[in-house]
């Protein structure tokens, strides 16, 4: 009777036992379970975006960055300056980047030597530089002809905004050199020939145009005004990653298109994401220019690239002989992975 009573006893502790396993294992399965619902992929992808500057222009891509968007989507990003548009691209081209956020206009120059590149996101929408002066009499700039005589200062060649001001005196039958001059400066530096008199207008960008307008400078001119939709930055890839991952080329976007999201639905939160970004400027110049860069959407709200914004860039780069001949939206722009996040994340 004492060894049934025993064996009992044996087997009721290993009853407990196999139940106590069994309860961990749910646990552990519960757990695993609840995790890989949440949406993030267990394994992060480590990839490198080289921007062209750091500039608040490109304030998406720290929306993304800071307010974990891309380790959201598995990604582990880290973001790099390349020191030009061209640097950038050439980054992605050779190798050391994966993504290039600058001109896209990179691409079809790129292509019409037989060189690779698509387009494949929109970061900013319009052409965000506004022309400032100092000088009470030089009026409002209204057309191309107005510029004659003026000395214009914009970054080097063959940044996006030394285009677009060959462009206008092209438009007013002048050459750069025939008494009206392009003053290229570095970026940082564009303010001093303004306010040293070695220059009437300065083409610059926010966060320069607030700090311009605070020590007393007027706005001008404006190229959103004058171009409406056009593709100034963009997210280029080579196909090859296309081909390779085309589903951590979606995850990229998607956080993109989250940070649009962001900062039209939440602009006190896009200021704030810019002023950790650049603790240096004044944070009512920092507020300004956010809220201006939202109000005339050089912010786009989607990531897409629409055609009629591209078509308005490649004029431009025609029109001044850095593209010899048309490179179709087709063969330039795979907007799938950006279609898909605004289906996604776009309101």
């Amino acid at each position: 009777m004492n060894a049934t009573l025993g064996e009992q006893r044996s087997r009721g502790g290993l009853k407990k036992f196999v139940l106590t396993l069994f309860l961990v294992g749910a646990v552990i399965a519960v757990f695993f379970i609840f995790s890989s619902n949440r949406g993030t992929p267990a394994k992060s992808d480590k990839i490198v975006i080289n921007q062209a500057a750091k500039v608040l222009l490109y304030l998406p891509l720290y929306i993304a960055s800071d307010n974990g968007y891309f380790r959201d989507e598995g990604i582990d990003a880290s973001v790099v300056t390349g020191g030009g548009d061209s640097q950038a691209f050439a980054a992605v081209v050779g190798g050391s980047a994966d993504f290039s956020q600058g001109d896209p206009m990179m691409v079809p120059i790129s292509r019409q030597r037989g060189g690779p590149g698509k387009i494949v996101g929109n970061v900013v929408g319009r052409v965000a530089f506004w022309g400032v002066a100092i000088d009470p009499k030089i009026s409002k700039i209204e057309k191309p002809q107005d510029f004659i005589g003026k000395r214009v200062v914009t970054y080097p060649a063959p940044m996006t905004i030394y285009a677009l001001q060959k462009r206008n005196l092209l438009e007013a039958g002048v050459k750069p050199d025939d008494g009206t001059s392009i003053v290229q400066a570095q970026f940082g530096t564009e303010l001093a020939p303004l306010f040293s008199g070695n220059a009437d207008i300065t083409m610059t960008l926010e966060p320069v145009v607030s700090q311009a307008l605070a020590k007393g400078a007027r706005i001008v001119y404006s190229f959103p005004e004058r171009y409406g939709d056009f593709s100034l930055t963009g997210i280029m890839v080579k196909e090859d990653l296309i081909q390779k991952n085309p589903a951590l080329v979606q995850r990229v976007l998607n956080a993109y298109q989250r940070a649009l999201t962001f900062a039209h639905q939440n602009p006190d939160g896009a200021v704030a994401v810019a002023i950790k970004e650049f603790p240096d400027v004044d944070k009512a110049v920092i507020e300004n220019a956010v809220l201006r860069m939202l109000a005339e959407e050089t912010i786009p709200k989607f990531v897409t690239v629409s055609k009629e914004s591209y078509q308005r860039a490649v004029g431009v780069r025609r029109d001044i002989g850095d593209l010899e001949k048309d490179i179709s939206f087709a063969d330039a722009v795979d907007n799938q992975f950006a279609e898909e996040a605004v289906r996604k994340f776009g309101k």
